[in-house]
């Protein structure tokens, strides 16, 4: 191959002009035009993509040929190391995946110089009259000669044809010279993972054994404990009762959340017990029955896969149920409960040390309890009980009394009545065959005898993680709600489901007392907004005031149509003073500047004529009349408190516009009313209106523009003896719809 010439020297002034000397820089120029030419050749038939000057971590043993990841969690040593196809256990996330070194960078293509390395993340490796993929391999392997090659799990660094394990796809060998790299970034060519996790074969409340009945049974179970509680202790939890397996199972594995677990809570449990317990909740649900595998003491157990069966054990969304026959009898000498059966008898009173105030402890082979002050383990006033088992208690403790733990050593206890803390009780007697009953928080100090202990594994298949992450699997709906707001419905078979061919389905509750039905509420009050209370899963309407009634307080007249269109304007236009009137035996008198008409008391009537125009628009809306309001007043005292009636004829006649006038008049009499009185009198010239519905036309006679054309008229006709004999004065005539 050409080589690179790195001077090109000129021509300077002096020099001779001769061929020699001109064709030197044109000769240097020819030779870098060429390299450039042969570089391009090269890359061209190569066809491949580089990291120039890659760092390679101090001592990773990376060479030409090397198969590489690149490590930057590494403060000590970052760079290129060789590659394993290992696996990484997430201690936040109970899958496995492929550990960082399993995931390919590239192929080193060149030796490592200065702590740096040229390294091909994808293309062609071609080196002829070179043995390529004899440097690539893990073991030598001479009738190989083309195929894809994969991450070696024998030797870091190295690609092998027949993969072991883990198939990670690294490069195709066109030729023992020429290698295609293109390095597989997808989920380690594996669709199912395999997981495994100790199951605790602690209870999460405090139990007890009846040889009589040959029952366990289980009281104060605690939400809180990782551990076995009564199956039906498990609906309490605002699961979907729906999701209770059948066949009536016995006991629930109780795993809380995360936190929880690490609280104080759960102290008592080992940092491995808790990660377990950790992993396997996030693990949960499995979907799966059939893939999964409950070992106890290395036998395996069948799974339950109808209520029929005899199965052992089953999972579903909600997590383990446990179904063995917790029952002795002739016939099942021993119950399988997923405790160890001494468990209860665990915490052994030692009558050999007990004494004085001092109480000692052995397990159930003799051996002295210690360690009873290291936490977790016993604490200052914890509440306790005492039972015998053909034996005696220490006097005068009883059976099933509550005490209270006082003065805790490394070695031994005192104990108090729970109703008096303060006073410690001396003991006379060192009892017989007694025992501190056991509850989860002494899991620390008592967990049964190793070799009556359960030592259970729970292994199931899941999708592997990452192909999990790009695909959806299963959906679920939020089962702390009450109604959630989503329904998932299998279309199949239209049953609830949440894996296959799914109908989602909104159902979406109303809070705030709407019906769904109303276009407005109670109380003044609409819709302002709708919003989505996540925690509820139901919309909430924010409600805001509106005009729900219009009401008239004087002044205006309202008017609504069918549609509901109000039309509201002033009172005064559909309410106006009659200006047209003329005496009709009256006469026009004063009272200082007062004027008005006086009407007498005579057998002729005394009255007035009057005229007014409608407005071109008359609105009746809810009105039903047109009233003729006057002011009235009495010129003079009643002559006796029962002579107050006032007696009147009204006739009238409408002409409509655009309408032949007709002589019909219609006439109304008589029209009675009386003079206000104030108690039993009346004071002279005080004026008072008449009622609108003393003098009024109907509505329906009425139109736009009409003229109406009235005579009021005083009468004096029998019977006269309640009349009002003195002179009426009126000052003023209105009319309005009324």
């Amino acid at each position: 191959m050409t080589n690179w010439p790195s001077v090109v020297d000129l021509i300077k002034d002096g020099q001779d002009v001769s061929e020699l000397v001109v064709n030197q820089p044109l000769s240097a120029l020819v030779n870098r035009t060429q390299y450039l030419y042969e570089r391009l050749e090269a890359t061209y038939n190569n066809a491949r993509l580089m990291a120039m000057a890659q760092p390679v971590a101090s001592g990773s043993g990376v060479a030409k040929y090397s198969v590489v990841y690149y490590d930057g969690t590494s403060v000590a040593t970052p760079g290129l190391k060789l590659t394993s196809p290992k696996l990484a256990n997430l201690s936040d996330f109970p899958f496995f995946r492929g550990a960082d070194s399993a995931h390919v960078f590239g192929i080193v293509t060149d030796d490592v110089s200065n702590d740096t390395a040229n390294v091909c993340l994808q293309g062609l490796i071609s080196v002829p009259n070179e043995d390529v993929v004899a440097a690539l391999l893990a073991s030598p392997d001479a009738t190989f000669k083309s195929g894809p090659l994969y991450l070696s799990s024998t030797q870091a660094g190295k690609l092998t044809p027949i993969p072991n394990g883990l198939a990670i796809y690294v490069a195709y060998a066109k030729s023992r010279s020429e290698v295609y790299i293109n390095p597989s970034q997808e989920s380690l060519s594996e669709l199912f993972w395999t997981f495994r996790y100790a199951v605790l074969d602690r209870p999460a409340g405090e139990i007890s054994f009846n040889a009589g009945s040959g029952l366990w049974s289980m009281s104060a179970p605690s939400t809180t404990k990782v551990g076995w509680v009564r199956a039906t202790d498990r609906l309490s939890n605002e699961e979907l009762t729906t999701l209770f397996p059948d066949g009536v199972p016995t006991y629930f594995y109780q795993l809380p959340d995360r936190a929880t677990i690490e609280s104080a809570d759960n102290e008592e449990l080992t940092a491995a017990e808790k990660q377990a317990a950790i992993q396997l909740r996030a693990a949960f649900p499995v979907k799966s029955n059939s893939f999964s595998l409950l070992s106890v003491n290395g036998v395996v157990l069948t799974p339950r896969q109808t209520a029929e069966d005899r199965g052992s054990y089953l999972l579903n969304e909600l997590g383990l149920w446990w179904f063995k026959d917790p029952q002795v009898t002739s016939l099942v000498p021993e119950a399988d409960q997923p405790w160890s059966d001494d468990l209860p008898y665990s915490l052994v009173g030692d009558t050999v040390n007990t004494t004085g105030q001092n109480l000692f402890l052995t397990s159930p082979d003799g051996t002295a309890l210690t360690n009873l002050d290291t936490t977790p383990g016993f604490n200052e006033l914890e509440v306790v009980r005492f039972f015998t088992v053909g034996g005696a208690l220490p006097a005068p403790l009883a059976d099933n009394v509550d005490y209270v733990l006082k003065n805790i050593t490394s070695t031994h206890f005192s104990v108090a009545a729970a109703s008096t803390p303060s006073t410690i009780i001396t003991l006379s007697n060192s009892g017989s065959n007694w025992y501190l009953k056991w509850k989860p928080t002494f899991w620390r100090l008592a967990k049964g005898s190793v070799h009556r202990r359960p030592l259970m594994q729970l292994q199931f298949t899941k999708l592997n993680p990452d192909a999990r992450q790009n695909m959806v699997t299963s959906l679920q709906t939020d089962r702390t709600v009450t109604t959630p707001a989503v329904e998932l419905t299998s279309l199949v078979t239209g049953e609830p489901a949440n894996v296959g061919d799914l109908k989602l389905k909104f159902n979406l509750g109303v809070v705030n007392g709407w019906d769904g039905q109303s276009t407005s509420l109670n109380n003044s009050k609409a819709v302002k907004g709708i919003f989505f209370n996540e925690a509820t899963e139901q919309l909430e309407l924010a409600l805001g005031n509106v005009v729900s009634e219009i009401r008239n307080g004087g002044g205006l007249r309202i008017d609504r149509d069918s549609s509901g269109l109000y039309t509201i304007s002033f009172a005064n236009a559909y309410a106006n003073v009659v200006s047209d009137i003329e005496p009709e035996q009256s006469r026009l008198e004063y009272l200082g500047l007062n004027s008005f008409l006086a009407l007498d008391y005579s057998t002729t009537p005394s009255g007035f004529i009057g005229k007014f125009t409608l407005p071109d628009q008359l609105v009746a809306g809810s009105s039903s009349y047109l009233s003729l309001i006057m002011t009235l007043f009495g010129r003079t005292s009643p002559a006796s408190v029962t002579a107050k009636g006032l007696r009147f004829k009204f006739e009238y006649a409408v002409g409509h516009l655009a309408r032949p006038l007709s002589a019909t008049t219609t006439v109304v009499q008589p029209i009675n009313f009386d003079l206000p009185l104030v108690g039993s009198t009346y004071t002279p010239n005080t004026t008072f209106e008449t009622a609108a519905t003393a003098f009024r036309i109907p509505v329906s006679e009425l139109s736009p523009k009409a003229t109406v054309n009235f005579r009021i008229s005083r009468l004096k006709t029998d019977p006269t003896a309640s009349l009002y004999s003195g002179v009426v004065g009126v000052t003023n005539v209105y009319w309005s719809l009324t």
